[in-house]
């Protein structure tokens, strides 16, 4: 990391004295990224379409980091966790705003707002967990995130 941020290896230490606050501050920039390109679709006319790909694509451009943190919720240190769970209510946030807008006009069903955001994470969740059942040998939002998404999207519109 170091290397890569050009900096002595003892700076790295001096900004995070513990490995649980590096890890907190990766989680954290991960998800301000991710909520940042969902934000911008708020105050668009974007729908939930939209804004679902969007997630998605922004998932598929850190999916290795993003698979280990599904994978390892459990495991993580509190100030981690904090981290995932402060990502994911923001990504909800943003979706759900989005959603409530095509509810108003009926473009999808009538669902607690949610309740749409939490079946399409568990959906990629499942399958980020099962990378040895949909994409052995690669990129499970590569290979399935365009089925995914269809799928999803004919579960929620009218």
């Amino acid at each position: 990391m170091a290397r890569r941020a050009s900096v002595a290896h003892g700076t790295v230490f001096a900004h995070f004295p513990r490995q649980e606050a590096l890890l907190s501050a990766l989680v954290e920039d991960f998800g301000l990224r991710l909520g940042r390109q969902l934000h911008a679709f708020v105050g668009s006319s974007a729908d939930t379409a939209q804004a679902l790909r969007a997630h998605l694509k922004g998932l598929q451009e850190s999916e290795g980091r993003y698979s280990r943190l599904v994978a390892e919720r459990q495991i993580l240190p509190r100030q981690a966790l904090t981290a995932v769970v402060m990502m994911q209510s923001s990504i909800s946030v943003h979706i759900c705003e989005i959603a409530e807008r095509d509810l108003a006009v009926g473009k999808i069903r009538r669902m607690p707002a949610a309740l749409l955001f939490n079946g399409w994470i568990s959906l990629l969740h499942y399958c980020l967990s099962n990378r040895d059942l949909f994409a052995p040998k690669g990129s499970v939002l590569e290979q399935k995130g365009q089925e995914l998404y269809l799928h999803w999207l004919s579960l929620i519109r009218t």
